[in-house]
C-alpha cells in the first residue's frame, strides 16, 4: 500500500468525525472494530486507519477523547509493517507483553467507557473468534454492545472526492491489465500464464489483494482455470480481475475476448447485454431503487426475445474498502444515493445457462451511473 498523503490523512479524519457523530447520537463511549487477515474482513480497519492485515486478528478502538484510533494486534512484525502505512500513530503489539490482544482491548475499553455507556462494535459477529468473544464478555461483565455496522456502512457507501479518485486510479490500472491480457493471450497459451501476466501488470502498479477468474464456456461463472488448460482458437474468453488498488479500494472489472469474430449467437447476446447495461446504468441515479437496475436490464433482454430464467448473481452491490461495504445482495427497495459506487454487473440469466458476468465500477450520479474505468466497450478481438 501507499504511504498516506496529507489528503488521505484528512479524508480519514473526515471519516472519524462522522463515526464520532454516530457515537454521540447513541451514547456510545467507545467503538471496537475487529479485523481478520482476509478480503471482506479488514475493510473497516482500512477505512479508519489504513492498516492492512494479512493474517490473524487486529482490533481498533475509537473514543471521543482521542483524535486517532488505537490499533492492537499480537504480532510485532505486523505492527511494524502497519506503522509504515497507518494514518494513526497508535499501533501496538502485545507479543512482548506475553498476552493476547483481547486482554489489552478489555483494559482499554474499561478505562474509556463509563458503566452507563454502550460499546459500539464493527465486525463483531462476523470476525471475532469464540475464544475472543468469551474473553471480551467475561472481561466486561454487564457491558452493553451495540452493533454499528449498518450505520457506518451508510457513511462509507458515500464516497468523497478523494475516494472517487482512488477508485478511478484502480480502474485505470485494471483496464491496463486487461489490455495487457489481450497482448499476451494466444491460442496454445496456458490460461494461467495469460492471467498471471495481467496480474503482474496490476501488482507492479500497486494492486495487492485480489484474483483473476475465467469463464470459457459462455456460462456466467468466472472461476480460476485449471493449470493445464490452454486457450483455444474457438474460445469465447470472459476474463475478470477483482483487485484492491494502491489505496485499498476494490474494483471488479471484466472483458470478453475472442481470437476471431464472435459467433453470431454470442455477438447478438453481447449486443443485447450492452443495451441492457446502458438501460440499467441510466437507472443508477439518487432516489432510484436497487431493484430497478435488474428490472431495466431484464426488459431489454425480454424485448429482444430471450427467455429469462432468473439472475445468476446480484445485479450490483456497493463496493469500497471491502468488496461489499453493505448488504449483498442489496434489498431491492433500498434507495440509491449520490456518490455511492457500485460493482455493476446486471446479471440477467438466460435459458440454456447463458449469461455474461461482465463487471465494472460505477458511481451513482444525477445523470445515471458513471463508469470508473477507461476500458470502454468490454470486448476485444485478439489477433490469433
Amino acid at each position: 500500500m501507499r504511504t498516506p498523503s496529507p489528503e488521505h490523512r484528512a479524508d480519514v479524519q473526515r471519516r472519524l468525525t462522522e463515526l464520532k457523530k454516530i457515537m454521540a447520537a447513541n451514547d456510545i463511549g467507545a467503538v471496537l472494530g475487529v479485523a481478520g487477515g482476509a478480503p471482506g474482513q479488514n475493510g473497516f480497519l482500512r477505512y479508519f486507519t489504513n492498516v492492512e492485515l494479512w493474517a490473524g486478528r487486529a482490533f481498533f478502538i475509537v473514543t471521543p477523547q482521542e483524535p486517532d484510533p488505537l490499533v492492537v494486534m499480537w504480532s510485532n512484525y505486523g505492527a511494524e509493517w502497519a506503522k509504515q502505512i497507518a494514518t494513526t500513530p497508535r499501533v501496538v503489539s502485545t507479543i512482548l507483553e506475553n498476552r493476547p490482544p483481547m486482554t489489552r482491548v478489555v483494559e482499554e475499553l474499561k478505562s474509556a467507557v463509563r458503566p452507563d455507556q454502550k460499546i459500539g462494535t464493527l465486525n463483531l459477529h462476523t470476525v471475532l473468534s469464540l475464544n475472543e468473544h468469551v474473553m471480551l464478555t467475561q472481561g466486561l461483565p454487564g457491558a452493553v454492545f451495540q452493533p454499528l455496522d449498518a450505520e457506518v456502512n451508510a457513511v462509507r457507501q458515500i464516497k468523497s472526492p478523494f475516494e472517487i479518485a482512488a477508485m478511478e486510479e484502480t480502474g485505470r490500472i485494471l483496464a491496463g491489465a486487461l489490455e495487457r491480457f489481450a497482448e499476451v493471450a494466444r491460442p496454445g497459451t496456458l490460461a494461467w500464464e495469460a492471467a498471471a501476466e495481467a496480474e503482474r501488470y496490476a501488482k507492479a502498479r500497486g494492486c495487492f489483494w485480489g484474483r483473476s477468474k475465467y469463464s470459457l464456456d459462455q456460462r456466467p461463472y468466472t472461476i480460476p482455470t485449471l493449470l493445464d488448460r490452454t486457450l483455444r482458437r474457438d474460445d469465447v474468453i470472459l476474463f475478470e480481475l477483482v483487485y484492491a488498488g494502491p489505496l485499498g479500494y476494490w474494483h471488479e472489472i471484466t472483458c470478453l475476448y475472442s481470437f476471431g469474430p464472435l459467433p453470431d449467437p454470442v455477438a447478438r447476446r453481447l449486443e443485447t447485454w450492452e443495451r441492457a447495461v446502458a438501460a440499467a446504468a441510466a437507472v443508477a441515479k439518487p432516489g432510484r431503487r436497487f431493484g430497478e437496475i435488474g428490472d431495466a436490464a431484464d426488459r431489454v433482454f425480454a424485448d429482444a426475445g430471450y427467455t429469462i430464467i432468473g439472475h445468476h448473481t446480484p445485479n450490483c452491490h456497493t463496493i469500497g474498502t471491502d468488496e461489499a461495504d453493505g448488504v449483498t445482495p442489496p434489498p431491492p427497495d433500498e434507495v440509491l444515493r449520490e456518490h455511492m459506487v457500485l460493482s455493476f454487473h446486471p446479471s440477467t440469466w438466460l435459458e440454456g445457462d447463458l449469461a455474461f458476468l461482465i463487471s465494472d465500477n460505477y458511481e451513482v450520479t444525477p445523470n445515471g451511473g458513471r463508469v470508473l474505468s477507461p476500458l470502454g466497450r468490454p470486448y476485444r478481438q485478439i489477433a490469433a
